[in-house]
């Protein structure tokens, strides 16, 4: 009878060890999606404020200047047709489809859209200043999603190339691969070695 007692006992203790174990992978895995959805939810911000920083900056003729760059950005990268504008009344950008369709740059769009405007931005504003034309990045385009990435990247290189930037990122991001780079350096065991 004890025996009998004691293996059941075994079992149901080796079972609840197992859903314990098996909840303890589940909130690992619920913190990792939740610090993801954090970091993201940084980003989406910090282009929020960028895309705010450069309504306050810009003139009229360097708005339309930016305007047209971001417009540019958005139908080769995305393939969409419609122009980026500002809305002086509404003090917000937006994509202008014609027809009087317009959506608001800020909260109806995809967040790779609201990073490649933003960095459409960023970069114009340093011409406008003749700031720096080196930028330090850290994962800065991982929500640009894989279908428009390659695009992404061209229109980066040919930016930089065309008005003089480089650009130091810093990434895990697989898709960027080695053609995409003029040089890349991994970081293994507290050392870098190049890679191209």
């Amino acid at each position: 009878m004890n025996t009998e007692l004691y293996s059941r006992f075994t079992e149901s203790y080796t079972s609840l060890c197992r859903r314990l174990e098996d909840a303890d992978e589940r909130v690992s895995s619920y913190e990792r999606q939740l610090h993801e959805v954090l970091s993201e939810s940084s980003l989406l911000e910090r282009c929020r404020d960028a895309m705010g920083s450069a309504k306050d900056l810009l003139t009229k003729s360097s708005l339309t200047q930016c305007e047209r760059l971001a417009t540019l950005a958005v139908r080769s990268i995305f393939g969409l047709d419609a122009k980026v504008v500002y809305d002086s009344d509404a003090s917000k950008f937006l994509l202008d489809y014609g027809d009087g369709k317009k959506s608001d740059l800020t909260t109806a769009q995809s967040g790779g859209l609201m990073v490649v405007v933003s960095f459409v931005f960023t970069l114009y504003l340093i011409m406008k200043h003749k700031s720096r034309r080196v930028l330090f990045m850290d994962e800065a385009w991982v929500q640009v999603s894989a279908a428009h990435y390659p695009r992404f990247i061209d229109f980066v290189r040919t930016i930089c190339r065309d008005f003089g930037f480089e650009i130091l990122l810093v990434s895990h991001d697989a898709r960027l691969t080695l053609d995409m780079c003029d040089r890349c350096y991994e970081i293994r065991d507290g050392e870098a070695h190049r890679l191209k």
